[in-house]
């Protein structure tokens, strides 16, 4: 490994063995790294910490000369391994975030890797998310819902059994192979059912297979055809999965080039058809998965195999230096399906809908004979309590109901009833889509420090991250005082703000009373609506947005006989009256009056399923008058 060779370097450079240039070690440095030295043989943590800092701060503002960078690099990671030691994770991450860019300047890539895992892992974390109804991230991608996840299984897993509402299913399919038999099964299911289907193509010859893509154009015109028979069944076709790990692999190159010619001949003939580039969470060694991905315009959904299990490769008798493989790839104490997809999320999640392709939680180890179903009931709400609120690019979530003779780990719901029953009652969240519903009735949305309320209830949900803590127990404070305690699994919380004055009030979380955030939430009475002296009671109350209040579209224009049209497609609503004929778009700052553009300076938005516009524009091309009363929160309009 290069951190022995690292030791021993540094080890020669310190005794004076190596060449060096004409720069010069400070003479202060050797009194400090006798201290030092002493403290590490000794396995002194925190002389370790103190000495080891104070060459750092000597050696600091030293010139950044490779022996300058390997002192600093080797006392950071020695920092870090003694927080570590003592269990102060929050520390050891800090020292291992600086570590980072002394290891890159030396080309140390597995020692970058490892340090960033674990900064990654070791980091606690506290978010929120309030419960809204109101479209969440969209990219008009092919099948993407606007709100909401699909779920569903393998297709031939036992759950499916006692899954009368799954969205999607999970289906495999050989390259190569002509017998279509089983897609015929599972398609006419999904036709009947109106449900989703994602069709994964596999290679089984992995990279042999990319190599040789076009050998198999034969089979691509028959797979076409065979699609063709199903054009009302929404599909992903997830090809070539998992390439990031393969044990026969393919260059980049080689593999872009197979999946633009897959992308290529499906686009063309199947509408119906998204194509889904898929990663497994964690690569092997040297592969960076994104040198893979093929382009923007060739990939519809991104998707990711993301499994947790407690031991890595199922051995429990990992070396404590060889522990570094849980932080790397997501196991044991690391094992966070949240942590697991922030990369891919913060890769690709700003243009495109994310699907966990297969997922799963380990219930047995199989080479240790040993049975974890506590562990898995654990890990399993992280996938379906957590990702749909941290990261709403998730857009479905497939589960493994597999169990793969001679495998390590069994994840499958139907080999274990009370992981199968947690499974049927997590998927009955009402941010899932059910059956053959377009869209959930619900979703969240992250508050960053400030969040404006005009019911009388807040509900929201916390995700908490703690290494090695997987219920943490996360109390709530409003304005200072101690209101309630939020536990696993569920971390939700609902206010009774009813009786809570108008204004900002200060909302805190706290983490096992030692990691805390404040948010400032702001009570705001309700806005009324009048026209011509009588109140309008909207579904959907009127919201001010950048200082501009914004009512349902609806709620005005039928009042005044206009008429309202919906394109779903497009995203844009239309009112119309005889002489008058208005177009706008959601989120978009222009908008067309009888077919001439002109500029509106707050944009219409969806919120809880609702178009809502500017009052004021509105109504004064309605020709109506508009008064505001802020004492009352009230808007008054006559004609």
């Amino acid at each position: 490994m290069r951190r022995t060779l690292f030791l021993i370097l540094t080890f020669l450079l310190l005794i004076g063995m190596l060449p060096v240039s004409a720069y010069e070690i400070p003479h202060a440095f050797w009194a400090m790294d006798e201290k030092y030295q002493a403290a590490v043989a000794n396995q002194n943590y925190s002389e370790v910490i103190q000495y080891a800092n104070q060459e750092i701060n000597l050696m600091i503002n030293e010139p950044k000369n490779e022996q300058v960078l390997m002192i600093l690099g080797s006392r950071t990671e020695m920092v870090a391994k003694a927080y570590e030691s003592l269990g102060d994770y929050p520390m050891s991450a800090n020292y291992f975030e600086q570590y980072v860019p002394y290891a890159e300047a030396l080309h140390w890539d597995d020692a970058v890797k490892i340090a960033k895992s674990k900064v990654l892992h070791y980091r606690p974390r506290l978010e929120m998310f309030e419960q809204v109804d109101e479209e969440q991230i969209f990219f008009n991608a092919i099948n993407e819902p606007h709100m909401g996840v699909l779920f569903g299984a393998t297709s031939d897993g036992g759950i499916r059994e006692r899954l009368d509402d799954e969205s999607v299913v999970l289906l495999y399919h050989p390259m190569g192979d002509t017998n279509y038999d089983w897609l015929h099964v599972i398609f006419k299911q999904a036709r009947d059912k109106d449900i989703r289907v994602e069709f994964a193509l596999n290679v089984m010859n992995e990279g042999t297979d990319i190599r040789n893509i076009y050998s198999y154009a034969s089979f691509m015109d028959s797979l076409v055809s065979v699609l063709k028979q199903y054009p009302t069944v929404p599909v992903f076709l997830r090809f070539a999965a998992e390439f990031n790990i393969w044990n026969n692999p393919c260059t980049p190159s080689e593999f872009i080039e197979a999946f633009r010619y897959v992308a290529n001949r499906i686009h063309r003939d199947l509408p119906n058809v998204a194509m889904v580039w898929s990663v497994n969470q964690a690569s092997t060694w040297n592969v960076n998965m994104h040198d893979y991905y093929p382009g923007d315009e060739y990939v519809d959904w991104v998707g990711v195999s993301s499994y947790l299990s407690k031991y890595f490769l199922g051995r429990n008798d990992w070396t404590p230096e060889e522990s570094f493989n849980d932080n790397v790839f997501f196991a044991g104490d690391s094992a966070d399906a949240v942590l697991a997809l922030e990369e891919i999320i913060t890769t690709y999640g700003d243009r495109k809908p994310i699907m966990l392709t297969e997922s799963g939680v380990s219930h047995f180890i199989n080479s240790l004979n040993q049975d974890e179903t506590q562990w898995a009931l654990d890990h399993l709400h992280q996938q379906y309590e957590y990702l749909p609120k941290v990261y709403p690019q998730i857009k479905a979530i497939l589960y493994f109901d597999k169990t793969i003779p001679n495998e390590v780990n069994d994840y499958a719901l139907s080999d274990n009833n009370q992981l199968a029953n947690e499974y049927l009652e997590e998927v009955k969240h009402p941010y899932f889509i059910h059956g053959s519903d377009e869209a959930s009735d619900v979703t969240y949305h992250k508050i960053d420090s400030y969040v404006k309320v005009t019911d009388n209830t807040f509900v929201f949900g916390v995700y908490p991250h703690v290494y090695k803590n997987t219920t943490p127990k996360v109390d709530v404070y409003f304005d200072g005082y101690y209101l309630t305690s939020l536990y696993t699994p569920h971390y939700l919380g609902t206010l009774d703000l009813s009786y809570e004055s108008e204004g900002v009030h200060e909302l805190k979380l706290v983490i096992d009373g030692v990691i805390e955030k404040v948010y400032q939430l702001e009570i705001a009475k309700p806005i009324h609506l009048f026209l011509n002296g009588k109140e309008l009671k909207a579904d959907v109350p009127p919201v001010i947005i950048n200082n501009r209040t914004l009512v349902p579209v609806r709620i005005i224009s039928e009042n005044l006989g206009a008429q309202v049209q919906w394109d779903g497609s497009t995203r844009q609503v239309t009112v119309s009256t005889d002489s008058l004929t208005i177009l706008m778009g959601i989120d978009y700052n222009e908008v067309f009056i009888n077919g001439q553009p002109e500029p509106i300076d707050v944009a219409p938005k969806i919120i809880n399923g609702r178009t809502m516009v500017p009052i004021r524009f509105l109504s004064e091309k309605l020709n109506l008058d508009v008064v505001w009363d802020g004492e009352t929160r009230s808007v008054y309009l006559s004609e």
